[in-house]
């Protein structure tokens, strides 16, 4: 029967307009063309050139081994000074400025002494006692050193607050360096990140065409076979109308 499908058939359906093929749409984007058929995304020379440009960018901004080393440098630094202020003696700190403070004072303390008693000479009182704790004492002289006691309590305290201070101002110091050297470590690689997003961002602007083109190969695939389908129908009554004459 090939024969007379040959000769009496007429022309076969056109396969070949079933197949999908998607279309090649060029945007308006300085030049974009996807070709459906290969998915192949072409750029224009002068967003190729662009993007070169970005991806040249990126690269340069990547940290070198000087500043890498020098990045891990601050680091070190920072950890070495958060040591050192965990290892602070705070109290000896306390006990030394506070011995500082007295010693200082000393001299003007020495001179309240020296006029309490003269005061109390020349007014005649110098044998006047109270009795405390421990004995009899004169009870301006009392009430000095009683002010004295509370105002070297204040100093204690003062000293105190001060060398948690000096420490804890430290351990800031430290974390701020040592952090600063984190940063120094990985700012470089955010700035390539980001210059290679925008130079990414050229790549994409192909995608809003990939689906129409997709979606055209489609339509027009079905288009096809609705053709071929047309086609076959004509054929087999072509060739079914010459095989029964030849019956």
């Amino acid at each position: 029967m090939s024969f007379i499908s040959d000769l009496f058939g007429g022309d076969q359906p056109d396969y070949s307009q079933a197949e999908f093929q998607p279309y090649n749409i060029t945007g308006p984007a300085g030049g974009i063309t996807y070709e459906g058929q290969t998915g192949t995304v072409t750029l224009a020379p002068e967003l190729q050139q662009l993007f070169q440009q970005y991806l040249a960018g990126a690269t340069g901004a990547l940290p070198s081994a000087e500043q890498q080393a020098f990045a891990n440098q601050v680091s070190q630094y920072g950890q070495g000074l958060f040591q050192q202020a965990m290892g602070l003696d705070t109290q000896k700190m306390t006990s030394d400025y506070y011995n500082r403070v007295l010693a200082g004072l000393e001299p003007q303390r020495a001179e309240e002494e020296s006029r309490l008693a003269n005061t109390l000479f020349k007014t005649g009182r110098t044998g006047a006692a109270t009795g405390v704790t421990g004995g009899y004492v004169n009870p301006e002289q009392f009430a000095l050193l009683k002010a004295r006691e509370g105002q070297n309590q204040q100093l204690y305290l003062s000293a105190e607050d001060r060398a948690r201070q000096i420490q804890q101002d430290k351990i800031k110091q430290a974390l701020g360096l040592y952090g600063t050297g984190q940063e120094l470590t990985a700012t470089p690689y955010a700035t390539s990140a980001n210059i290679l997003g925008y130079g990414t961002n050229i790549l994409g602007m192909a995608n809003p065409y990939i689906t129409p083109s997709i979606q055209l190969g489609q339509a027009g695939a079905q288009a096809g076979a609705s053709i071929v389908g047309a086609q076959q129908q004509g054929y087999g009554q072509n060739l079914g109308f010459w095989g029964s004459l030849l019956g």
